[in-house]
């Protein structure tokens, strides 16, 4: 599982469509949901269950350990998915420099707290999760107790996890 880099760059001003999450959070491409991205066991609510039951297991404070999925963060992540698979890049950065932060704002999430999480590769959340939870960054992403949100999006093979807290 690739964890960083940049793969690629998109040239400055090149459109990039944005797909609209589905149901279950995944991006969308050309209005239809990818074929590879539809394990039962692999759904973002089981992601969600999943991150929460690590969130537990950790000790992270009762009360404070359930996440909230965020329809404004799958978008936010949705984005993010899409505007790196239409560059063929592999980035925190957008192609305009942007941060999670400015996607946030622009999609109107005011945050106090916000993370990003990024991989490449695996094929479901029952394998892109585990490999966060050893990368120590990711993890501490995951293990917030600033947290109180999360968004899981696949867009091919690429996998953007948004946590957040909004309204600070």
């Amino acid at each position: 599982m690739v964890l960083g880099g940049v793969l690629a760059a998109c040239a400055p001003g090149e459109p990039v469509a944005v797909p609209a999450p589905s149901q279950d959070g995944r991006a969308e491409q050309d209005g239809r949901a990818e074929q590879d991205g539809r394990a039962a066991a692999g759904s973002v609510t089981g992601a969600l269950a999943e991150v929460n039951a690590f969130r537990a297991r950790a000790g992270v404070r009762a009360g404070v350990a359930v996440l909230r999925q965020s329809a404004v963060l799958s978008r936010v992540a949705a984005g993010h998915a899409a505007e790196l698979a239409s560059c063929g890049r592999f980035s925190h950065e957008g192609r305009d420099g942007s941060s999670v932060g400015d996607g946030a704002h622009r999609a109107g999430y005011r945050y106090c707290f916000i993370a990003e999480n990024l991989a490449r590769g695996p094929g479901s959340p029952d394998e892109v999760i585990p490999g966060w939870r050893v990368s120590p960054g990711h993890r501490a992403n995951m293990l917030s107790l600033e947290a109180d949100e999360m968004a899981l999006v696949r867009q091919g093979y690429l996998w953007v996890m948004v946590l957040g807290r909004g309204g600070c």
